[in-house]
Parts: structure tokens; C-alpha cells; sequence
């Protein structure tokens, strides 16, 4: 599955999470060990995947539409 980043920033806190033996731990300073543990298990579940279609037709996880104000747009 290809995954598109917010913006550059973002995407450098995911390449060092990926990257076990040169991590700077980044996202683990910005958001806590605990939330990054979450945040690397559901990244690294949609990785498994081909298709967003396919993690969602799985169940893994609580996926929920993004309406309202959490839509972004």
C-alpha cells in the first residue's frame, strides 16, 4: 500500500521510526513512548495490506469515517 504524508515533517518522523538502527526516536520526543508504540502498530498494520479497501474489510481496528470537523477539508 503506498501511504501519502501531510507534508515532509511528517514523513521524516515515520523514516526514523522505520529506520531501526539510525532512529533519533523523533516521533517518540514529540508525542511519548506510549502513543508512538500505537501509532507504529496501526502504520505498520496498513503497510501489511495492498489496499486501504482491504485493512478496512479486515476489522482490524476501530476504523471510523472522519465527518464534521475531523474531515479536514
Amino acid at each position: 500500500m503506498y501511504i501519502e504524508f501531510e507534508n515532509d515533517d511528517v514523513k521524516e518522523l515515520f523514516d526514523d521510526l522505520n529506520d531501526v538502527r539510525h532512529s533519533q526516536n523523533l516521533m517518540k520526543r514529540e508525542i511519548g513512548a506510549e502513543l508512538t508504540k500505537a501509532v507504529k502498530k496501526r502504520y505498520n498494520q496498513m503497510l501489511a495490506f495492498s489496499s486501504f479497501l482491504s485493512l478496512l474489510q479486515s476489522g482490524i481496528g476501530k476504523m471510523e469515517p472522519l465527518v464534521g470537523d475531523l474531515k479536514g477539508s
